[in-house]
């Protein structure tokens, strides 16, 4: 088992992140749901990605997202740290996130 401790920025922080690139995305999805039920696996990845950058900008995480993307765990990673792994579903539920440690 590796563990790893983190103590900035705090994991409160990074929701934060999370709250808002979701809210953006949202919003977007909203405005354009056929785009954004045609983005699949890395299509979705490389957008949300792009989200998380502009979003970080003027926190912590300015300048630090990282997409992995290509069969790897996580999908993104914020910080060298906080790792995103992005699903899809054809349901109401995919925009669902949650910290987890």
């Amino acid at each position: 088992m590796v563990v790893s401790v983190n103590s900035t920025p705090s994991k409160e922080v990074f929701q934060s992140l999370l709250d808002d690139t979701v809210k953006y995305l949202k919003a977007e999805a909203t405005k354009s749901p056929k785009t954004y039920l045609s983005y699949l696996g890395n299509k979705l990845e490389g957008v949300v990605a792009d989200v998380m950058t502009q979003t970080a900008k003027g926190t912590p995480f300015e300048d630090s997202i990282e997409l992995i993307s290509g069969q790897r765990f996580p999908d993104i990673i914020a910080k060298k740290y906080y790792g995103v792994e992005v699903k899809t579903s054809k349901q109401n539920h995919w925009f669902n996130h949650k910290i987890m440690v």
